[in-house]
């Protein structure tokens, strides 16, 4: 395994039931319904920082784009690793549609951070050409098995990308500028800020921020994925 890391950021991506939350609790053995769970994985610290799934019915457009903020401040100054994760199912468009937001959301370079992970023993029908689209490629975790060894191994694959970017964690202009965003708006706040009251204020004014300049496509995009009907 590669050299280990003080905390490594990962966002997890896919379509609604596609298995985000089963491969978070794996990985960090612990179920849980929150945004961000932070916890070690072999001796590894880890940051697993989820985003709405594709497809979900379950939220407005506004959650939608609270949700999105709150996924780039608790990623800051950028992730490490995206994980996309996958059913066992043959792919549909709507698998194809879900991967691509990694590359139109965060940008085309993402694809260099980014390992599919598909819930399965064995590789689904039609999937495209994982290698050369991603370059941390794809593993099977095999829910079925009760060891440690799934674990083990994805976390494996997870170092070995990070080892190929050379430790370095991924950014764009839009985490850039979120990063501005984030540090004016902690200036400002006072010592005593609950955390709670601070991560409102945050989402807000990052919102208000990408709403009113170039970066509102960030969001927006993202919102057109996720919310059903939003065209």
């Amino acid at each position: 395994m590669g050299s280990r890391h003080d905390e490594l950021r990962i966002v997890l991506v896919g379509k609604t039931g596609g298995g985000k939350t089963f491969i978070r609790n794996k990985l960090l053995d612990k179920p849980t319904d929150r945004d961000i769970r932070r916890g070690e994985c072999d001796g590894q610290k880890l940051a697993l920082i989820n985003t709405p799934g594709v497809y979900s019915r379950k939220m407005t457009e506004h959650k939608v784009q609270q949700a999105i903020a709150k996924c780039m401040i608790h990623a800051q100054p950028g992730p490490h690793v995206f994980l996309y994760v996958a059913g066992p199912m043959p792919f549909t468009q709507e698998d194809y549609d879900a991967m691509k937001i990694i590359q139109n959301i965060f940008g085309p370079k993402s694809k260099d951070h980014t390992l599919v992970v598909f819930c399965a023993k064995n590789k689904p029908r039609d999937v495209p050409d994982i290698e050369s689209e991603f370059r941390g490629g794809y593993y099977l975790f095999d829910g079925n098995d009760e060891s440690s060894k799934p674990r083990s191994e994805l976390l494996e694959k997870i170092m070995e990308l990070v080892q190929k970017n050379e430790g370095k964690h991924y950014t764009n202009e839009a985490f850039k500028e979120a990063q501005k965003v984030i540090e004016k708006e902690r200036e400002k706040r006072k010592p005593d800020t609950g955390s709670d009251d601070m991560m409102c204020e945050l989402i807000e004014a990052l919102l208000k921020a990408f709403m009113g300049d170039t970066y509102a496509g960030l969001i927006n995009a993202l919102t057109d994925f996720l919310v059903p009907g939003k065209k």
